[in-house]
């Protein structure tokens, strides 16, 4: 897998746009959804660089917004969310809040500021299904292990 690093501006963007979102979500009451014992302001921004590090991979413009949506991107007609971990061998975790509709393709990324490893991908029917449901002490999520991802890229051609 390859390894994708942040520039000095890059890693500026992320910080900054981390610490907006943060203080957006906090103030509109929107809960973070980590599954993790990091802070919510660590996964904002971990989160960010994780979604600056697919853009660069695929060419595409960051979304640059605080507001949250159902997905960070559109490629190929197919709408994308970046999750980010940054444990190497971490898993790719979806709320269980999440519809298929919500997003059509779960992109793993792994790594911390200002290194990652775009890890793997998945659709959404093979993620958001009941043989993907557990429970880490929070609530029941969506979980797959790396071995059940896609390598990056996406080949987003043959679809489903």
């Amino acid at each position: 897998m390859e390894k994708y690093t942040l520039n000095k501006n890059e890693r500026r963007i992320a910080i900054f746009l981390g610490k907006e979102r943060y203080s957006s979500n906090r103030k509109n009451g929107i809960r973070n959804q980590k599954a993790g014992p990091q802070s919510e302001y660590e996964t904002e921004v971990e989160g960010v660089g994780g979604e600056l590090v697919f853009a660069k991979a695929c060419n595409l413009y960051p979304d640059l917004g605080v507001v949250p949506g159902k997905f960070d991107f559109t490629l190929h007609g197919c709408t994308v969310d970046v999750k980010t971990t940054k444990y190497p061998d971490g898993k790719l975790l979806v709320s269980y809040s999440k519809k298929l509709e919500d997003c059509d393709v779960y992109v793993l990324v792994t790594g911390s500021m200002p290194s990652y490893v775009i890890a793997g991908w998945t659709y959404n029917h093979e993620i958001i299904n009941e043989d993907h449901v557990d429970d880490w002490g929070k609530g029941p999520l969506y979980v797959a292990e790396q071995s059940e991802l896609q390598p990056f890229p996406l080949n987003l051609y043959s679809r489903r």
